[in-house]
């Protein structure tokens, strides 16, 4: 008996006409079920469809879904650098993005900080990236009276308005002050349209 008979896996049916009689049954047990994934893991012996191996839930292992999902990840990132405006890093100014930096969620303050950053990450030339993405920025949303004052009307009667509560003056002078102390902050997301063209050995001599 093969090994594969041993561990158990799905075998399919079929009319005599050579037609799937969509009915599959575990090769290990002669049980007989109705879709390939309860054949598969019938006795618990579910087995990959991609590699063979085992798994605990459905017809793909941890491994193969955590490589399919990098694979979507690469595709997206083609497509997205195809579309994307490429800019040359020299004269570009800001924080720069690179997946998969173990760095600060993998942004940096600028094209110098990535490349001081690369220079200890990369030891081979060849695995340098040739681009990063550039960001946008932009403040944190302002605070709004209704943001503070919504949830306590709702506990009022039906036509309560915001002037209906006390210290409504005050409580918008403190929100006016508020969002005026945080206007200097910024937040920063990748923006994809845009690619930032590294040349290595420009910029990073050393390489």
């Amino acid at each position: 008996m093969s090994d594969e008979v041993k561990q158990g896996h799905a075998v399919e049916l079929f009319h005599q006409d050579g037609k799937s009689a969509h009915i599959f049954y575990c090769s290990k047990c002669g049980v007989v079920h109705s879709t390939k994934i309860a054949a598969d893991q019938c006795h618990g012996n579910a087995i990959c469809e991609k590699c063979g191996g085992k798994v605990k839930y459905g017809v793909v292992c941890d491994d193969c879904q955590h490589e399919e999902f990098k694979e979507r990840e690469r595709a997206k990132e083609a497509e997205n650098f195809e579309k994307a405006e490429k800019i040359a890093a020299k004269g570009y100014e800001g924080f720069v993005f690179c997946d998969g930096a173990s760095h600060n969620d993998g942004y940096f303050e600028s094209v110098e900080d990535f490349i001081d950053w690369a220079e200890d990450e990369y030891e081979d030339p060849s695995q340098c990236p040739v681009y990063v993405w550039a960001c946008n920025s932009h403040p944190p949303r302002r605070v709004d009276l209704s943001d503070i004052t919504s949830n306590l009307l709702d506990d009022m009667w039906e036509d309560a308005d915001e002037y209906d509560l006390n210290g409504i003056p005050e409580l918008q002078a403190a929100i006016d002050a508020f969002n005026e102390a945080n206007k200097t902050i910024l937040i920063y997301e990748t923006d994809y349209t845009r690619a930032v063209m590294l040349s290595w050995e420009a910029e990073c001599p050393n390489k």
